[in-house]
């Protein structure tokens, strides 16, 4: 780990603003936005493909959890 020191205090320059409220993801929104996607696409830095993902999210927990993390 580098031993560089952070000034925190930076942060404190940024504005305050109005919390942006989202609409929440659903199921089957997800699900249409993903299938256009070609299945051997090249994998990400996460090494994730659309493939990967599309298995994923057959399953209810894990498209459960995925729409969560969307939603946070």
């Amino acid at each position: 780990m580098l031993s560089c020191e952070v000034d925190l205090y930076l942060l404190d320059e940024i504005p305050d603003r109005e919390p942006v409220n989202w609409t929440s993801f659903a199921r089957k929104e997800l699900i249409n936005a993903i299938e256009k996607y070609n299945n051997s696409s090249a994998p990400g830095p996460d090494k994730l493909t659309w493939g990967h993902i599309k298995k994923i999210v057959r399953s209810k927990e894990y498209i459960t959890r995925l729409i969560v993390i969307a939603n946070a």
